[in-house]
């Protein structure tokens, strides 16, 4: 590997109208089943994107969700970036 390293977020949350990012979301795996590795790429990641100061909405992969529970959930996480007809999941 070149030292760089790579990183990703689960999703991201872009304004439908000029692609801005107005938020991220992390699925969580459960603590347990998680690697060191994957753990401090997780706070790598987490670092960055605090410092940009871009919100990160966290759900963990053993929880279900419908669609309307996700669509309530972004706008709850996002509220000032977000306009309703914009959550379209």
């Amino acid at each position: 590997r070149n030292g760089l390293g790579t990183m990703a977020v689960d999703f991201a949350i872009l304004d439908p109208h000029d692609l801005r990012i107005i938020g991220v979301v992390d699925v969580q795996e459960d603590e347990a089943k998680q690697t060191k590795e994957a753990a401090k790429a997780k706070e790598r990641m987490d670092s960055v994107v605090e410092g940009l100061g871009i919100p990160v909405l966290r759900i963990r992969a053993s929880e279900r969700h419908t669609v309307d529970s996700l669509r309530r959930l972004i706008r709850e996480t996002f509220p000032r970036r977000i306009t309703p007809s914009a959550v379209r999941v």
